[in-house]
């Protein structure tokens, strides 16, 4: 029996064609109406006159809880927050804690009239990505009010930062361990060897390196 075939054509289209993970706000997951389809039609959000099966979002861990039944994360974007639930795989959030910023993907759903997301890819990023998704996601209204020139001012800037620390940071990282005689690494000298000190300042920023004592710097 061919079940992918002319009986099933939704299954056909689904397997064929997986949706576009929207880039949306938490807010327009739990302001959208949540539409519930049969068969092997996806459920989904409607998001801006869009149906949102697939949502792709960016936000910061606040919770994190474990039980027998599922794992659970927590997570805010500056307009609301959603739980984020596992029923067969625990294991999707083990390299995830709380403070964490994380890209994600997944699918809503909808129980007892409260909103969640089966994640499909949770990992952790750089907080400039967030940064940068506000910027992405607050264009079209900035756009109508004629500031297109100040929006990529603010793009090329964050771009700018994510591709230097993406970049360099675990160079820099290795270099400074390598570096270290036990009282830190000299900062002169690694600013000789990398010619330029912004990644080291911009780690620094970031907490992932510290200064033991002045001129000295060590990796957490």
């Amino acid at each position: 029996m061919n079940l992918g075939g002319d009986l099933y054509p939704e299954f056909k289209m689904e397997n064929k064609q997986r949706q576009i993970a929207y880039k949306i706000r938490i807010s327009d997951i739990l302001n959208g109406e949540y539409i519930k389809e049969d068969g092997w039609l996806p459920n989904y959000i409607i998001v801006n006159g869009k149906n949102v099966s697939r949502a792709n979002l960016i936000g910061v861990v606040v919770a994190k809880t474990e039980t027998d039944e599922q794992t659970e994360v927590l997570i805010d974007d500056n307009t609301g927050r959603v739980s984020v639930r596992s029923f067969n795989d625990a294991t999707i959030f083990e390299k995830i804690n709380i403070g964490n910023v994380v890209l994600l993907i997944g699918r809503p759903r909808e129980y007892g009239g409260e909103k969640y997301i089966v994640p499909e890819i949770i990992k952790e990023v750089k907080k400039n990505w967030f940064d940068l998704r506000l910027i992405e996601l607050d264009a079209v209204q900035k756009k109508m009010k004629g500031d297109n020139l100040q929006i990529q001012k603010e793009e090329e800037k964050i771009i700018e930062q994510i591709v230097k620390s993406k970049i360099n940071s675990d160079d820099v990282l290795n270099l400074i361990k390598r570096f270290d005689d036990g009282d830190g690494a000299n900062y002169e000298e690694l600013v000789e060897k990398l010619g330029d000190e912004k990644v080291i300042k911009t780690l620094l920023e970031e907490g992932e390196i510290f200064e033991v004592t002045p001129g000295r710097l060590k990796a957490l």
